[in-house]
């Protein structure tokens, strides 16, 4: 059953049972909302358990349920944002060394922003990525991606 689909269904229902007044911007959203492989959605729903707990373990429980999620599903994008975060801590945090984290880390943010430009969770994945040493601390690039992520979800309390 395609969880997402069925959750934007519910939601609308709702709204409409309760004759709320969408603005045009929480109506696009609700309508673009696109349908997600059960078993990637849960893989990623297992995976945040572990998301943005810096340590070893769940870093790496984290990346591996967030791999088979993209492999299940490869146009779901918040699971490429969450997994874009997860590189990155990998490259900073966990695996410093690892050089091909960051690369890797990029390249999921990107995918994930490709695959859904409104994001909110995409721009701020990107956001850390290039606030770093590596980059050289691009403060008012990073700044603008938090902006965006804020303009487009300010219950973003990342």
């Amino acid at each position: 059953m395609p969880i997402t689909s069925t959750r934007s269904e519910v939601a609308g229902d709702i709204v409409h049972a309760m004759q709320v007044q969408l603005t045009p911007k929480e109506q696009a959203r609700l309508a673009r909302s696109q349908r997600t492989n059960s078993e990637a959605y849960d893989l990623y729903l297992r995976a945040l358990v572990h998301v943005g707990l810096e340590n070893r373990q769940d870093n790496q429980a984290a990346v591996e349920l967030l791999e088979q999620a993209v492999a299940r599903d490869p146009k779901f994008a918040p699971a490429y944002a969450a997994l874009g975060r997860e590189y990155g801590t990998k490259a900073f945090i966990v695996d410093p060394k690892g050089k091909q984290w960051e690369e890797k880390a990029l390249a999921a943010v990107e995918n994930a922003l490709s695959l859904d430009s409104e994001l909110a969770e995409g721009y701020v994945a990107r956001g850390y990525l290039l606030w770093s040493l590596a980059n050289h601390y691009p403060h008012e690039k990073a700044v603008q991606d938090f902006q965006r992520a804020l303009a487009l979800n300010p219950s973003n309390t990342t």
